[in-house]
């Protein structure tokens, strides 16, 4: 009896597995033909097999054709870049010992339609897949590691290619998987996601090499980028009209509050800011501020709205803006148009326009739960994000009010 349940649980598990992989379609690149899985992964499509698509600067694991059929081809980073611009100009002149800075997406050697992904589309990926701690073993694939074999959980079923030096060698073949991004990272080195066993654990992080080193290249593929359909509501209090947008089952203001009451302030005492990028509230005042029909967010709704857009990886980049900040604007795919109206400290000190930081409704203890998107240190040299975090109420953030 007890060895029957045994099987049952297994076969329940394995059921489990089995019913949470995700669906795959298939892609064809026009230049030879080649037929790639796909997968979508959140907000994501990428290839589920890696790009064997033979150029300059390409080659076979071990210099052995079955590997290349098998693994896909291993690429120096200018041959994933497209360094001498055959099918776009965006990676051109990238490669070893040359600074480019490429503006992305960066097409490179990937088929038309798809592109190199950046450091922090790979930072997505790897937030959609539940972060840091579980990525390691649900993008590997389940066979072919030497070590531990992956779940696969997510169909992007990374293979161990290992990687190759700029002098010929190859290494690391069943112990990893390396995939180039678009980011450089200086002149010798750019950046990659590496996928690997470290002490009987599973592990990925975001790592650099040199651009001669050969690599495997995921493609992504190029988001269909459709303007969210708006509306427009009117507040009765004061005859101004607001944008909205309908997000998942929530629908947005897609412009900040501007109504004006005690403790709420414009950025530098300047009206002209408040026109543009709404108003300043304390906590007590912006709790009540939103017009009839409409009330201020929870922290649940905030929540509810970064899993929505494909988590808080994505929600730093998708929400935003596309044009206004600073150091990198947004996409703005779901047209939410965060703009970077930083905060304020009262009526006379305020925060340069650096992030985007809206109030919650939910408390803490002497504090209120507030949601920004910013780059992790706010002094424009860290990485992008989207967080919820408990400040001071006597703090002025701008209001984005949630229909009732």
């Amino acid at each position: 009896m007890k060895m029957l349940v045994k099987i049952m649980f297994a076969l329940i598990a394995v059921f489990a597995m089995v019913s949470t992989a995700a669906p795959q379609e298939t892609m064809k690149d026009s230049r030879d033909g080649k037929t790639y899985k796909t997968v979508k992964i959140g907000s994501q499509i990428w290839m589920a097999e890696n790009l064997n698509y033979k150029t300059t600067n390409s080659y076979c694991l071990d210099n052995k054709h079955a590997n290349c059929s098998k693994y896909g081809r291993l690429y120096t980073w200018s041959a994933a870049m497209d360094s001498v611009g055959k099918w776009s100009t965006n990676g051109k002149g990238c490669g070893y010992g040359e600074t480019c800075s490429p503006t992305d997406p960066v097409r490179g050697v990937c088929p038309e339609g798809w592109h190199l992904p950046t450091e922090l589309e790979f930072d997505i990926l790897i937030d959609a897949v539940g972060g840091w701690k579980d990525a390691g073993v649900m993008l590997k694939s389940t066979t072919g590691w030497k070590d531990r074999n992956g779940t696969g959980d997510f169909g992007f079923s990374a293979l161990p290619a290992g990687d190759g030096n700029g002098y010929g060698d190859f290494s690391s073949l069943g112990y990893g998987a390396y995939f180039w991004s678009s980011t450089e990272v200086y002149t010798d080195h750019a950046s990659l996601m590496h996928l690997y066993d470290k002490f009987g654990r599973d592990e990925v992080s975001m790592d650099s090499d040199y651009k001669n080193s050969r690599l495997s290249v995921r493609c992504l593929r190029d988001r269909a980028v459709v303007a969210a359909p708006q509306e427009t509501m009117k507040d009765s209090r004061d005859g101004k009209t607001y944008k909205t947008v309908k997000i998942g089952s929530q629908i947005w203001m897609a412009e900040n509050l501007n109504y004006k009451t005690t403790n709420s302030y414009c950025h530098d005492d300047d009206p002209a800011n408040c026109s543009k990028y709404g108003r300043h509230y304390e906590w007590n005042v912006a709790l009540a501020a939103c017009p009839n029909g409409w009330h201020l967010p929870t922290k649940a709704e905030f929540e509810t709205l970064f899993d929505v857009v494909g988590g808080k990886k994505a929600a730093s980049v998708m929400l935003k803006s596309t044009t206004g900040w600073k150091n990198d604007n947004g996409t703005d795919d779901f047209g939410f148009s965060a703009l970077p109206a930083g905060s304020m400290s009262g009526p006379s000190h305020y925060s340069d326009k650096e992030g985007a930081y809206f109030w919650s409704s939910t408390d803490s203890y002497h504090a209120a739960y507030r949601m920004g998107l910013h780059r992790d240190d706010e002094l424009g040299i860290g990485d992008e994000r989207a967080d919820l975090r408990a400040v001071g109420t006597d703090y002025g953030l701008s209001v984005r009010c949630v229909k009732d």
